[in-house]
């Protein structure tokens, strides 16, 4: 047979197998894209700004390894179990976790982290940018005074807030009640038998193992108690410089640079000037334009710093 006439059936016979081969791979590229599901994410934040956070993950088991990413560069105490509670081998590089899965169609990922908050006096504060929807646990009888953006959902239980919140950039402040020692009670001293009540004498009833306050004045301590929490949340919304740190000196080195730039930088020009992570770098940002030095803007996709106090160098 000539050469050319066997060109159409060889033609033909290579688009049946392109078909077949791409009719095959189909079922694959779907499985690939459904590879592993965050079921939910917890973070609960403890009394002493140590966060634990904790992760539930659906995985296909046919997978050799999922990467997950952390809320923090710094982590501790890291555990990572299959749905028997087998533990998984990981691997940490930067800012994600490496975990071989191969067989596991259920994994939990715990770790804790102490980069999450920072103390400002009395006043505590929660910063995280996550990528996935995440329900925030307050300590015990923590008061909000701040919050960057409305949440998701906001519920109370066992004297704890949850905050459920969804993928970007979070602020939360909150201060927690101070604990006072119980006061004691003296025993009031047995009347002699011989004693007589004096006739006149009228004395106001105070409940047992009481201090003795009148029911009024707690009510005004209680609405001052109000009046200024308020004042304070007011306080922080303005950003009133008169409730904000003095400048560190990484935010002095950084207001130079600015300075010396012309006054107007991207963000990712002062992280690779100054090696800072995403995270690190966009709490400074957002802590220096509360303050009133600098102001963030959108350029594009990429964020740009402009400084704005321009007699910095002389304050405190």
């Amino acid at each position: 047979m000539d050469p050319l006439a066997r060109l159409p059936f060889a033609c033909t016979s290579g688009l049946l197998v392109f078909a077949a081969f791409s009719l095959f791979l189909t079922p694959l590229t779907a499985s690939a894209l459904e590879s592993y599901s965050v079921v939910s994410t917890e973070a609960t934040v403890f009394r002493d700004g140590l966060v634990q956070v904790k992760q539930a993950v659906n995985v296909n088991e046919t997978l050799v390894s999922i990467s997950l990413r952390l809320f923090s560069i710094s982590v501790a105490n890291v555990l990572v179990l299959d749905q028997g509670k087998t533990p998984l081998s990981y691997e940490i590089l930067a800012q994600n976790i490496s975990i071989v899965t191969l067989g596991a169609t259920q994994v939990t990922l715990e770790y804790v982290t102490p980069d999450l908050t920072k103390k400002d006096s009395r006043v505590w504060t929660f910063e995280v940018d996550t990528p996935y929807e995440a329900m925030i646990i307050l300590p015990e009888q923590a008061e909000i005074i701040y919050l960057s953006d409305l949440p998701s959902s906001i519920e109370a239980k066992d004297n704890k807030t949850l905050l459920t919140v969804g993928p970007g950039f979070w602020e939360f402040s909150y201060v927690l009640p101070s604990i006072l020692p119980t006061p004691t009670v003296s025993p009031s001293p047995t009347p002699s038998p011989t004693a007589t009540p004096s006739p006149t004498a009228n004395p106001s009833p105070t409940p047992s193992g009481g201090l003795g306050i009148p029911g009024e004045y707690i009510a005004l301590i209680a609405a001052g108690i109000m009046l200024a929490s308020l004042g304070f949340f007011l306080l922080r919304r303005r950003g009133s410089d008169s409730v904000s740190p003095e400048l560190r000196p990484e935010d002095r080195q950084l207001l130079q640079y600015l300075s010396d730039r012309g006054g107007k930088v991207l963000e990712s020009e002062l992280r690779q000037k100054f090696l800072l992570p995403r995270t690190s770098a966009w709490r400074q940002m957002r802590r220096l334009e509360r303050m009133g030095y600098v102001h963030v803007s959108k350029e594009g996709v990429q964020n740009a710093i402009e400084l704005v106090k321009k007699g910095w160098m002389s304050l405190s």
